[in-house]
């Protein structure tokens, strides 16, 4: 799972259990309608509630980092290849298409890459339901969710150095902020502040020699008298 899977929007992260979801319900359906109460429609009505699950409990797919997930989805999409060689090529086919675009959204384009790879060479040593339309999708969508998981890797990289670059002019601007209000405090300071304060010294020592002036004026004045 890669760094930029945290990153996935919420909705899409949404919008993926519910596919899921969807394609368990519809998988338990059609099994239960072609074979009846059998020990695979039992297992697709588990992969249905463990889906539901992670709907409401988002956190354990997170804590799971991806790849547990994935392994779940894969050894289920195997299993409904191998029930369902020929009535379930269409199923089959959105199940795959679901799980490539999982692992494009969490994984790098290489380990996407190996996934698709991987089933495709399982479904060829089963020698069972790999043929036709199934095995042309398969490809096609291990080679357009290889593409859409390089093409997110590059999105997120561009994302990563605007937001750096972004931080860095925020970073400047605080800092200029900072040096003009040092400056115009300077300049304040320096300038009528400093007047005023020349002035004020100036007026204050007026005053105190005009104190000292009438002061001794009075004592002469004592003095004559």
């Amino acid at each position: 799972m890669t760094p930029e899977s945290s990153q996935l929007p919420l909705y899409w992260a949404l919008g993926l259990r519910l596919a899921r979801v969807t394609l368990g319900v519809a998988c338990s359906i059609l099994i239960l309608a072609w074979e009846g109460l059998a020990f695979s429609s039992v297992l697709w009505m588990l992969f249905t509630i463990y889906a539901a699950a992670l709907v409401f409990y988002p956190e354990a797919e997170r804590a799971a980092g991806g790849g547990a997930p994935l392994l779940i989805d894969v050894a289920f999409f195997l299993l409904w290849v191998y029930d369902t060689p020929a009535k379930g090529a269409m199923a089959g086919t959105l199940f795959f298409a679901y799980v490539m675009l999982f692992a494009a959204l969490h994984f790098t384009w290489k380990e996407t890459l190996a996934a698709g790879g991987s089933t495709a060479l399982l479904l060829i040593l089963m020698r069972r339901g790999f043929s036709g339309e199934l095995a042309t999708a398969v490809y096609a969508c291990t080679l357009v969710a290889v593409v859409l998981a390089a093409y997110k890797t590059i999105l997120v990289r561009r994302l990563e150095r605007t937001s750096a670059q972004c931080r860095l002019l925020a970073d400047e601007a605080e800092h200029a902020v900072e040096r003009e209000r040092q400056r115009i405090a300077g300049d304040f300071h320096d300038g009528p502040l400093q007047s005023f304060e020349i002035n004020a010294g100036w007026r204050s020592s007026g005053s105190f020699c005009r104190g000292i002036c009438r002061s001794a004026s009075r004592s002469w004045s004592n003095c004559g008298t």
